[in-house]
C-alpha cells in the first residue's frame, strides 16, 4: 500500500518534465509542443486498449485452468521490460548524439 501511494506522488512528475525535453530534443518549442500532445494521446488509447485486452483475457481464462490475472501480470512485466530496453537504447543514442553535437534540427527538414 505504501509503494502504491509512493507511485502516485510521482505519476505527475511526466506532465512536467516531459513537454521540456520534448522541446530541447526537436530544437523548436512548438514541435515539441505537438509530439507532446501526441504521447499523451497515446497516454489514453493505451488505458482504453489495456483494459479492453485484460477483460478479454479474463474471459479466455475463465474456460481454462489458467489464471487470467497472472497472464495478464506477465504481459505488463513483459511490456514493462521492453520499455525499459527501449528506455537505455534511446539514452544511449541520446549521449552519442550530444557527444557528436548531432542533434535532429526538425526546423530545417
Amino acid at each position: 500500500m505504501v509503494l502504491t501511494a509512493i507511485s502516485m506522488f510521482c505519476e505527475g512528475g511526466h506532465f512536467v518534465l516531459v513537454p521540456s525535453h520534448c522541446a530541447q530534443i526537436f530544437n523548436s518549442s512548438k514541435k515539441g509542443v505537438q509530439v507532446f500532445s501526441y504521447l499523451i494521446s497515446c497516454f489514453a488509447f493505451s488505458s482504453l486498449s489495456g483494459s479492453f485486452v485484460s477483460s478479454y483475457i479474463l474471459k479466455l481464462a475463465e474456460d481454462s485452468e489458467v489464471d487470467g490475472y497472472s497472464v495478464i501480470f506477465m504481459l505488463a512485466s513483459l511490456m514493462n521490460v521492453s520499455a525499459l530496453i527501449v528506455l537505455i537504447s534511446y539514452t544511449h543514442l541520446l549521449n552519442s548524439m550530444k557527444d557528436n553535437n548531432d542533434f535532429i534540427r526538425m526546423e530545417d527538414s
